[in-house]
């Protein structure tokens, strides 16, 4: 073979650094703040903080729903235990939801 594959960057992107962080303006027709996304432990369901609520994605059943609790304001951070049983969800001024 020994082809050599040329990768052509614009120019504004050569002097921007490389980073691994990734915003998101819309998933899945909902739209996105802040707040971090959570994959279940064997990697079928996103977990995504929307305004004051959560919502689940299921990546193989094609499917989607909202979780019936609400945060007194915008949920800022999701953690999920290792097993995935248990979701916790803590808003803008700190209260926790498990």
């Amino acid at each position: 073979d020994g082809q050599k594959i040329h990768h052509v960057v614009p120019r504004a992107a050569r002097d921007v650094p490389m980073s691994m962080h990734y915003v998101f303006s819309n998933l899945c027709g909902t739209v996105y703040r802040q707040g971090n996304l959570l994959f279940s432990p064997d990697g079928n369901m996103l977990y995504s903080a929307v305004g004051n609520r959560v919502a689940c994605f299921d990546l193989v059943q094609s499917r989607s729903f909202t979780f019936p609790f609400e945060a007194r304001r915008n949920i800022s951070r999701l953690a999920l235990s290792p097993d995935g049983t248990i979701l916790i969800a803590a808003d803008d001024e700190g209260h926790l939801l498990l």
